[in-house]
């Protein structure tokens, strides 16, 4: 079964403004966890299986046939 939603928790004192940047909704916080701090649960949906969006890593063959990490420009 594919994968359609990716999620993760951070912390006020971490950076959750940068995964809110690149398109995922906080869903729930916790106040005072840490003390003086916030626990922040984000989630995102992920395109259907076999979609790539631009601009997201692919697998390509390299010259001697190994596979290597590439970005899309």
């Amino acid at each position: 079964m594919p994968w359609r939603a990716a999620r993760l928790e951070s912390y006020t004192f971490q950076a959750p403004d940068l995964y809110v940047k690149h398109g995922y909704q906080v869903f729930g916080v916790l106040d005072d966890c840490p003390p003086g701090h916030q626990q922040v649960f984000l989630r995102k949906s992920l395109p259907p299986h076999g979609a790539a969006a631009a601009g997201t890593s692919r697998r390509a063959r390299t010259a001697t046939g190994k596979r290597s990490l590439s970005l899309r420009s």
